[in-house]
């Protein structure tokens, strides 16, 4: 009996680590039931088929074993947002900033008046 594709293998794990079953594969993907316990293959219809469901998962990972299981493009999205969050928070505070020494500047002037 031919040993599992390194493809079948990666997605095996892929639904094992999200607690997938194979029939909710099947019924969720349109893959051909069994497909998965085959010792062939799987055809490119088919690889198609479950990254176009499964969007998480990123490809090179799939193919070759190597990389992160997951695309990091959903936590990339958060801390490019986090970022922007950031970046106008610290905009904010330099301008209170400034209209604070700016007032500090009125009150050090109406002191040497006095």
């Amino acid at each position: 009996m031919r040993e599992k594709s390194i493809i079948k293998k990666n997605i095996m794990q892929y639904l094992d680590s999200k607690g997938i079953s194979k029939y909710e594969f099947y019924q969720k993907t349109g893959v051909s039931n069994g497909v998965l316990s085959q010792g062939s293959g799987m055809s490119e219809e088919n690889i198609l088929r479950f990254l176009n469901y499964y969007d998480d998962i990123s490809p090179e990972w799939l193919l070759t074993g190597k990389g992160s299981m997951v695309r990091r493009s959903n936590e990339d999205e958060a801390l490019r947002l986090r970022i922007t969050e950031l970046e106008e928070l610290n905009d904010l505070l330099r301008f209170k900033i400034s209209v604070l020494e700016e007032a500090a500047e009125r009150v050090k002037k109406e002191k040497k008046i006095d």
